[in-house]
C-alpha cells in the first residue's frame, strides 16, 4: 500500500459516520460545563441559609441525574460507549462535571425567584468584609437565629452600611424549601 492510499484509509477512519454521529452529545457536554462555569458568578449561595446543605443536596441530585443520563445514552446508543472509550470519556466526564455544578445553580435561582412572602426585621451588623484581588465580593455578617450568616452585596449597597449598625433583612422560604435572605428596600 503506498503512502497516498494509507492517508486515505486514515482519513476515512477519522471521519467515520459513527464518530461524527455524536457531535450533538459532545456539544451538549461542553455547553453544560461552560454554563456551570459561568453560572457560578451569577448565582450567590451566600444568601441561602444552610447553603452548604443546599449545595450538597443539589450537587448530589445533579450527579445522579448525570449518571442516569449517561447510562441511558450507553443503553440506547451502544456504539456511544466505544466512541467514548476511544475519546477517553471526555463527553461523559464533562456531563458529570457540568450537571453536578449546574443543577445547584439552577436550584438556587429557582429557590430565590419562585419564593413565598418574607418576614422582615432589623439585624445588627457584626462586621463587614470584602474580597481581595481575585474576588470583588462584599459581605456583611449578621447573627440570625444564633448563627453568624454572611450576606453578599454589591459595593454601592455595601458602602451604605456601617459595622454595629442595623440592616433590615427579609427571610423568605424558597420554592425548594430552603430559606434565604433578601435585603429590604426600606
Amino acid at each position: 500500500m503506498n503512502n497516498e492510499n494509507l492517508k486515505k484509509v486514515k482519513k476515512k477512519r477519522i471521519q467515520s459516520p459513527k464518530s461524527q454521529r455524536y457531535w450533538v452529545i459532545d456539544v451538549f457536554a461542553f455547553l453544560t460545563c461552560f454554563a456551570a462555569m459561568f453560572g457560578l458568578g451569577a448565582v450567590s449561595f451566600d444568601n441561602i441559609l444552610k447553603s452548604t446543605q443546599f449545595f450538597i443536596v443539589f450537587a448530589f441530585a445533579g450527579f445522579l441525574f448525570s449518571l442516569i443520563l449517561v447510562l441511558v445514552l450507553f443503553s440506547i446508543l451502544p456504539e456511544f460507549k466505544v466512541y467514548e472509550k476511544n475519546s477517553k470519556y471526555v463527553s461523559t466526564s464533562l456531563i458529570f462535571i457540568g450537571l453536578t455544578m449546574l443543577v445547584p445553580e439552577i436550584s438556587a435561582f429557582t429557590n430565590d425567584k419562585l419564593s413565598s412572602t418574607a418576614e422582615c426585621s432589623d439585624y445588627l451588623i457584626e462586621r463587614k468584609s470584602s474580597g481581595g484581588r481575585r474576588t470583588k465580593a462584599h459581605w456583611l455578617y449578621v447573627t440570625i437565629n444564633g448563627k453568624e450568616e454572611r450576606i453578599e452585596l454589591y459595593k454601592p449597597k455595601w458602602e451604605r452600611y456601617k459595622e454595629n449598625g442595623l440592616i433590615s433583612l427579609c427571610i423568605a422560604r424558597g420554592f425548594l424549601g430552603f430559606e434565604f435572605i433578601r435585603i429590604s428596600n426600606k
